[in-house]
């Protein structure tokens, strides 16, 4: 008799779509992200039509998560590394922390843009496709906010490849695996840009990408919009023109969280557009080409970690919340006074 397997279908509407040139790509084992098309795609459409997923949302992509190949290659992936997996209360599969994983590296690598709603569950025999039917999840849609959806230019966007998704996807394994829990500096940065990428509200938006920075580059009380910019410039750029630039630019943007946070916002005389700072107890809103900076701050930064080997080990070493932050010190402080060869 062949065994039930599990499969979990999530849709993803990706609106930079022609961006995607890959049909399939295989993320890891049991993971892969593929146009929502062929007979598991029209299975997921059938079933957008009767469940309560939000009006006009329509998938371009589905990320598929096989269980029992996922378990399987955790469980390989653990005890490579002398872990285990807690098969108590989180043996079962943890579909958005993984769609969570696969978002966030799509954001790294390209910005694209995109939504996702519940998550479509298919029970099937080993032996006999298509999908059986199985169940479904809903959750509220979440998607990135509008202002780089409609305000960035088309210069913003990156071609997304295969390899390079399914490298980064790796690189950030750790903080998305079911039934594991991992916690670093990094692991904050990244739930902070999460919270910024979802939220509908921009000024919130703002604070988080500003907190994502912190949680990487702050390591005292003292002069920490000059730290944070001259970590950002170090971790992001190599040139020195280029890091002067980028330098001054976190500086400007932390003088805007300062008017954000702090109370001092208002609108200037005439209409509120786009371009407008006004936190108002009616309306709120962050200039978009401003989200649009820090976010790129926050992308360029988390990937200048995830760049260097030395410093993820660095983050990866349990320790006290002292002794990191002064190990981190001093990491930065080599960075700044290395001389060039």
């Amino acid at each position: 008799m062949a065994t039930q397997r599990r499969l979990y279908a999530i849709p993803v509407a990706i609106q930079q779509e022609k961006l995607v040139a890959f049909t399939r790509a295989a993320l890891q084992t049991g993971v892969s992200l593929r146009r929502a098309t062929g007979p598991l795609g029209r299975q997921v459409a059938e079933r957008t039509k009767t469940h309560p997923v939000q009006p006009g949302f329509a998938a371009t992509h589905l990320i598929v998560v096989d269980q029992a190949d996922y378990f399987q290659g955790l469980d390989a992936r653990l005890a490579a590394e002398g872990g285990t997996r807690d098969v108590g209360d989180f043996s079962h599969i943890d579909v958005d922390g993984i769609a969570r994983q696969v978002l966030i590296s799509i954001t790294l690598l390209s910005h694209c843009t995109w939504q996702v709603g519940g998550t479509y569950t298919f029970d099937y025999p080993d032996s006999d496709f298509p999908y059986r039917s199985g169940g479904y999840s809903h959750r509220e849609t979440v998607s990135v906010a509008q202002a780089f959806r409609y305000s960035a230019a088309s210069g913003w966007f990156r071609d997304l490849k295969a390899s390079e998704l399914r490298r980064k996807c790796v690189q950030l394994d750790c903080y998305y695996r079911s039934g594991t829990w991992w916690f670093d500096r990094l692991s904050v940065a990244l739930g902070y840009l999460w919270s910024g990428l979802t939220t509908t509200h921009s000024e919130l938006a703002f604070v988080s990408f500003c907190m994502a920075l912190e949680a990487i580059a702050s390591t005292s009380n003292n002069e920490i919009t000059h730290i944070l910019a001259e970590r950002c410039a170090l971790l992001t750029e190599s040139d020195l023109e280029h890091r002067l630039r980028a330098y001054s630019e976190v500086k400007d943007l932390y003088e805007l969280r300062s008017k954000i946070v702090h109370g001092r916002s208002a609108p200037k005389k005439g209409p509120i557009t786009s371009e407008s700072l006004a936190i108002t107890a009616k309306l709120s809103v962050v200039p978009h080409s401003e989200l649009l900076r820090i976010l790129a701050h926050v992308v360029a930064v988390i990937n200048g970690v995830l760049r260097r080997p030395d410093l993820m080990a660095l983050l990866h070493v349990k320790r006290s919340e002292e002794k990191a932050s002064k190990a981190l010190h001093e990491y930065f402080q080599r960075l700044l006074l290395r001389r060039e060869t």
